[in-house]
């Protein structure tokens, strides 16, 4: 039995190395060809590489030039794409007659997938905002918050606690992307510090492009404005502060139990501030207050800004 296995494995290589050599006398040819050209252009000196193909009996000559086919297919196949046909509705081709009438089904419409991303509703002005037509696609729409040279510009969901909407779109479905929404404890803008919390995304959905806040080229070329909508109102509101923050909850504060506690409070919220707004606060401004991580996750960037008007639509 051995003596079988052995014999078909030696005629196995056998073949196999037969199958090298003529795969390498091919390649090897007109490798040759090619350099002794090159050889009386540049003056011999590829005569060291024409001797070297010449050497048929180095088996690892063969194995080279079989790796090289192979590198070169490989390669030739992941970068070449062939072309596709394009379909040119500008030529009036004739289409030929089937003599045969042939009932058609009648087409079939396909199916619409409804785009409630943070791309889609960036790009909406807010002229378009419809609370309607919001809540009627999630009931928990309270607002639209729209920072000025952001990309925010999104409607706000409210719900009963402050963990669903991290992990839940607007459409309530799954997915580690989040929606903006106000903290739970809050009354829609008539609270002293309303809150809006949002992931800082990498594709600057979110509160990606908070951080646009903290450049200079913001800070020069942007009124320094937030817009908040609500049904039959609009408000604006004036940054004061931007600043990151340890992940505490000192700036999340909501109940102030006098107006020299709320007025302290708004001084060390001012004091933070590492923009240079200059804008003075006092206990009789309502403010709101936007919170999202940093990048690495470890601290957070909060905005705070100041009511300034307030309108009726």
């Amino acid at each position: 039995m051995f003596k079988i296995l052995a014999y078909l494995f030696n005629t196995t290589m056998n073949g196999f190395t037969f199958i090298l050599n003529i795969i390498y006398t091919g390649i090897s040819t007109i490798l040759i060809s090619i350099l002794k050209v090159l050889n009386k252009i540049f003056k011999n000196k590829f005569d060291k590489p024409i001797n070297k193909l010449l050497e048929k009996d180095r088996p690892e000559a063969i194995l080279l030039a079989c790796i090289y086919v192979l590198s070169f297919t490989t390669i030739f196949s992941l970068v070449y794409t062939p072309g596709q046909k394009v379909v040119d509705l500008s030529k009036n081709d004739e289409i030929p007659k089937v003599e045969e009438k042939v009932e058609e089904a009648p087409p079939q419409e396909e199916p619409v997938i409804a785009d409630y991303s943070y791309a889609r509703f960036s790009k909406m002005s807010l002229g378009e905002v419809d609370f309607s037509w919001l809540q009627s696609i999630n009931e928990q729409t309270v607002a639209w918050i729209s920072v000025d040279g952001t990309n925010i510009n999104y409607p706000v969901v409210l719900t009963s606690d402050n963990d669903f909407y991290l992990t839940h779109n607007f459409t309530k479905e799954y997915t580690h992307n989040g929606w903006i929404f106000m903290d739970y404890r809050n009354r829609p803008m008539s609270d002293n510090n309303v809150i809006f919390y949002g992931h800082n995304l990498l594709n600057k959905g979110g509160f990606g492009s908070v951080s646009k806040l903290f450049t200079k080229k913001w800070f020069n070329n942007t009124s320094h404005n937030i817009v908040v909508l609500t049904p039959g109102k609009k408000y604006t509101y004036k940054i004061f502060s931007v600043y990151i923050s340890e992940p505490v909850v000192d700036y999340l504060q909501v109940d102030f139990y006098s107006d020299s506690e709320y007025q302290n409070w708004l001084n060390g919220l001012a004091s933070k501030d590492t923009m240079g707004f200059g804008e003075s606060v006092s206990a009789s401004d309502k403010i709101i207050t936007l919170s999202t991580c940093t990048e690495d996750n470890k601290g957070r960037k909060v905005v705070h800004a100041k009511l300034i008007s307030e309108e009726s639509f």
